[in-house]
């Protein structure tokens, strides 16, 4: 019988604590959604570095996502 109870017990307490966790996470992100950034970002010029061999299929793809980069801010 006391097993049955302390299972139980703990069953609720993970239970509440998974609705705690879910909650926190759900604000804290909400939260970081909700703000914008500055009007005038980015102030300087993005450097990405790639650490693969130059005209590579990874830099190709870089650089036309720089560009469409460069041309959304």
């Amino acid at each position: 019988m006391m097993n049955k109870i302390q299972a139980e017990l703990r069953h609720r307490g993970r239970t509440r604590f998974a609705a705690w966790l879910a909650m926190a996470i759900m604000l804290s992100t909400t939260h970081t959604l909700a703000q914008t950034p500055p009007a005038n970002y980015p102030t300087k010029p993005i450097r990405i570095i790639i650490p693969f061999v130059v005209g590579g299929p990874t830099d190709i793809l870089t650089r036309v996502i720089g560009q469409k980069m460069t041309e959304h801010w």
